[in-house]
């Protein structure tokens, strides 16, 4: 009886471990990475909705600028109201020093996130674009589809674009001309998604962030069609694709464009 009794929890324990080892094999099968995978024109229609930064650099530049004051200054003529600064970055902000006390939405920290973030969905979008042009899914689409395809290029183009030319604005020297801003340092300008831990990127210049902020405008200007939205004041539909082109050639003093 005592053996007939060890020879059932052996066989039950065999049993576990066989049960066991299965999950385990199927855990170890399972990909870890959680994104979704793109696959079709609407998949990459809405995640472009993701592809516009939710954080403001105005605050950022505006403490920098002389419409702020300090309001415990002595100065005649101003009024005194002895209140301490919103947060430790606005001080900082303010007495242009290095902002290191904030990583929140309105910091340096939180433009330069929100805008590599945005790039990485355009980015993302135009990777699966070129896939299917390369592979001829592009062509297999119908009508409807192909119209929305060639739209969603243009709105990834722009997106990729705008938040580079903030990037530009925000963290380097302003725009002095092809020759003089060759010399000033850019910012990495992101062509293709990112694939490896803390890779290294080269900053290039700002007359080099520049002409490729200029080459994709051009590529996805054209493109860009209203239709595309139910609501168009939330994307870059044509009036606000013509002003962002307007802004930009302004800052190049390219004042025909």
């Amino acid at each position: 009886m005592i053996q007939n009794k060890s020879k059932h929890i052996i066989a039950a324990a065999a049993l576990l471990s066989l049960l066991s080892l299965g999950s385990c094999k199927d855990f170890l099968e399972a990909v870890p990475d959680t994104r979704v995978e793109i696959k079709t024109v609407e998949q990459m229609r809405e995640l472009l909705v993701d592809g516009y930064m939710q954080y403001g650099y105005a605050a950022v530049c505006e403490l920098s600028t002389d419409n702020v004051i300090d309001n415990n200054s002595t100065e005649t003529g101003y009024i005194r109201y002895n209140r301490s600064t919103y947060s430790a970055t606005d001080e900082q902000l303010y007495r242009w020093q290095d902002v290191d006390m904030g990583m929140g939405s309105d910091t340096p920290s939180g433009v330069w996130e929100g805008c590599y973030h945005s790039i990485a969905v355009a980015n993302a979008v135009l990777q699966r674009v070129a896939e299917m042009e390369e592979n001829g899914e592009a062509d297999a689409l119908n009508a409807s589809d192909k119209e929305k395809f060639s739209a969603i290029k243009g709105e990834a183009l722009l997106i990729r674009a705008y938040h580079h030319f903030i990037l530009a604005q925000v963290f380097c020297m302003p725009y002095r001309g092809e020759s003089l801003s060759n010399a000033d340092p850019g910012v990495p300008y992101m062509t293709q998604p990112e694939t490896t831990v803390k890779p290294d990127y080269d900053r290039g210049t700002v007359t080099e962030v520049y002409k490729n902020i200029e080459k994709d405008l051009i590529a996805g200007l054209p493109l860009i069609n209203d239709g595309l939205y139910e609501i168009p004041k939330y994307h870059f539909n044509r009036a606000a694709a013509n002003a962002f082109a307007g802004r930009f050639y302004l800052i190049m003093r390219d004042y025909p464009k």
